[in-house]
């Protein structure tokens, strides 16, 4: 049986990936707003979703693993 602090730490670990995962899918359930409130075409408003997911990779890159070969590999993939 597991202990409390495990099942806390299991329900944390939970909680940060589902917050995780919704911030990578909030940008395509609000893009129709989005274009609409500014009036974007459909290519203004994936040029403004590509640039959102190519964002999530920089902070990766910037660290003391982006300067070794792993790291660039690690860098080179797609942000998924």
């Amino acid at each position: 049986m597991p202990s409390r602090y495990a099942l806390y730490v299991l329900g944390l670990m939970v909680g940060i990936n589902l917050l995780n995962y919704m911030d990578r899918w909030v940008g395509s359930a609000v893009a129709p707003l989005i274009q609409a409130e500014f009036d974007l075409s459909d290519f203004s408003i994936g040029l403004l979703g590509s640039a959102f997911t190519s964002s999530m990779r920089w902070p990766r890159c910037h660290s003391v693993s982006g300067r070794t070969a792993a790291g660039a590999m690690w860098c080179s993939a797609p942000a998924c």
